[in-house]
């Protein structure tokens, strides 16, 4: 989508954004002089959504987390114009590879998050493991079981970082694809 798009850390809106009335809603009520807090709403709504944000890595909480500190927006919550701004930005951006691209990293950010939980636990439980006691033999064969799913999650991370890789290719292809027309020109985003 052409509406944003970051130069050198900083968010760089196109002039079509204004004609959107989400948006424009967020410009106009800003009448600071500088526009400051309109730029950092419409930063916070870019590194939120767009797939090539630094923070797509994170989920959608913690990513709109860092992004509120990152931006300097204290005591800053999102309030209903953002929420329809954010809307409408993620409804513009969306493909069918972008929709399943955001759930694949959703899913392994969420498989890293299960890994690193079960390990602190096995951990937690290799520390207070007693060989005096009666379930000893037990509480080893149920780590040993654990860890052999961890192993075999670990086999199967590997293939889906490069199907996640692949998939923002094709993602990053869409985006960035531009049909050439009569006169040397691209064809614009909402022409066809």
């Amino acid at each position: 989508m052409g509406l944003f798009k970051e130069e050198n850390f900083k968010v760089v809106v196109s002039p079509e954004l204004k004609l959107i009335k989400e948006f424009a809603k967020l410009i106009k009520r800003d009448r600071s002089k500088d526009h400051n807090r309109s730029t950092k709403e419409l930063a916070y709504i870019y590194f939120v959504e767009d797939d090539k944000s630094p923070y797509s890595m994170y989920s959608e909480n913690e990513r709109s987390l860092r992004v509120i500190e990152s931006l300097g927006l204290i005591n800053w919550t999102e309030d209903k114009e953002v929420k329809q701004a954010r809307q409408v930005y993620r409804e513009l951006s969306q493909t069918p590879t972008i929709m399943a691209l955001k759930t694949l990293k959703e899913g392994l950010m969420t498989s890293s998050n299960v890994i690193n939980a079960v390990t602190v636990d096995i951990n937690n439980k290799i520390s207070t493991l007693d060989a005096d006691d009666e379930d000893y033999e037990d509480t080893i064969d149920s780590l040993t079981k654990r860890v052999e799913k961890l192993i075999s999650l670990s086999d199967k991370l590997p293939k889906a970082v490069e199907s996640l890789t692949m998939l923002e290719d094709k993602a990053k292809k869409e985006v960035s694809s531009d049909s050439k027309i009569r006169g040397g020109g691209a064809v614009g985003q909402f022409e066809t």
